[in-house]
């Protein structure tokens, strides 16, 4: 048995971080940058195989908000998730 503190609880951190970093990495590397990229992105007039891309900062999320489909839509979607998931949850 090895005594806390001893060279035994470094090498047990060491394994652990073994075990842990694969794991860590490819969750960023398959979450946190393409999250990353869209959030970037949507700040953008990309479009699919036009190579310019413009910048347009907050304006788009303030087109977004003057738009009556997009607001009737995000209302009938918080209607449906306060209604619906108590019954789910519960």
């Amino acid at each position: 048995m090895v005594e806390a503190g001893g060279r035994g609880d470094a090498a047990e951190e060491r394994a652990a971080w073994g075990l842990v970093l694969p794991t860590l990495l490819l969750m960023i590397a398959l979450l946190l940058l393409p999250t990353a990229a869209v959030l970037a992105l949507s700040f953008t007039d990309a479009e699919l195989g036009v190579p310019e891309i413009r910048w347009l900062g907050f304006s788009a999320y303030a087109d977004l908000l003057q738009d009556r489909t997009f607001l009737r839509s995000f209302r009938n979607t918080a209607v449906y998730v306060l209604i619906v998931t108590p019954f789910a949850v519960g």
